[in-house]
């Protein structure tokens, strides 16, 4: 059960720093005076990165179902290795994903649009 909810902890995470790049795209267009392939490649990145951690939640979800099962204790002890591995890879991904969001919100501010002088007050 408590891993349960760290694997439902770290989806929600994960999904919501997503969205939040997501949004924040949305809510704030950007330049039209940068290069159109760095927008292009910054969203395949993204949707790529999502991909891989949907990848990895599921094999999380997974690895956690059939330790549930397992009787025998060297089995678990193997399975609980391969679950933390696991983990630290999704953990890794995390990382990733928030200096991908720390990035964009840097270019973000580049935006001649969210300078304050064009902001509507």
């Amino acid at each position: 059960m408590k891993h349960r909810v760290l694997i439902a902890v770290l989806a929600a995470a994960a999904l919501a720093l997503f969205v939040g790049g997501i949004a924040a795209q949305h809510q704030h267009p950007p330049s039209t005076t940068s290069k159109p392939e760095t927008k292009a490649d910054m969203s395949k990145d993204m949707m790529a990165h999502h991909q891989e951690m949907q990848k990895l939640v599921d094999q999380l979800q997974q690895s956690f179902d059939a330790i549930e099962v397992e009787k025998d204790a060297s089995a678990l002890k193997e399975k609980m290795a391969e679950h933390r591995a696991l983990i630290q890879q999704l953990q890794g991904r995390m990382k990733q994903c928030s200096e991908m969001s720390a990035k964009m919100s840097e270019h973000m501010k580049m935006c001649p649009m969210m300078k304050s002088e064009h902001k509507r007050e």
